[in-house]
């Protein structure tokens, strides 16, 4: 909604829809309780003046944070499981976004799709964790994933052992 309304950093909203703004805690107590959609008029200073913009609110959509895996995962880039991945809401853990082709994670069968949900029977909540999890250079993990609707075991080795 910000960049679509034309604001700008160190713009200072004082009103929405002829209420007055004090503080960023009333900011947000007012924008949250708007459906999205909604036409709203926003008054701000920008650069000494007042400027009244008509807006409508929008939703902000999360931005997809990824995790270069570590250790024995180092090739492969992980995420939490997206709202549109199959595994959504069936399991928690590290969604496999890419595996390098030359990492231990790729020779051992890891592919991308799958979901990460145990690093050596540790339950993984989500990329953070199996970064954690994964991080040493153990010469084996044991990834209980996700799969095609299936779950079942991949052992990742160091590719020498």
């Amino acid at each position: 909604m910000a960049a679509a309304a034309g604001l700008a950093a160190g713009d200072v909203i004082v009103g929405i829809d002829g209420h007055g703004v004090a503080d960023t805690g009333e900011l947000r107590r007012l924008i949250g309780n708007l459906a999205p959609q909604t036409r709203i008029r926003i008054a701000l200073l920008q650069d000494g003046r007042r400027i009244d913009r008509d807006v409508t609110v929008t939703l902000k959509t999360p931005e997809s944070i990824t995790y270069n895996g570590a250790g024995l995962l180092r090739s492969a880039v992980l995420a939490k499981v997206a709202s549109g991945s199959p595994a959504y809401g069936k399991v928690q853990g590290a969604a496999v976004i890419s595996v390098g082709a030359d990492g231990a994670a790729a020779s051992s069968g890891l592919t991308q799709g799958d979901v990460i949900v145990t690093v050596d029977r540790q339950p993984i909540e989500g990329p953070e964790q199996a970064v954690s999890a994964a991080g040493s250079d153990d010469d084996l993990r044991l990834l209980r994933v996700y799969r095609d609707e299936q779950m079942l075991f991949v052992v990742v080795r160091r590719r020498n052992s």
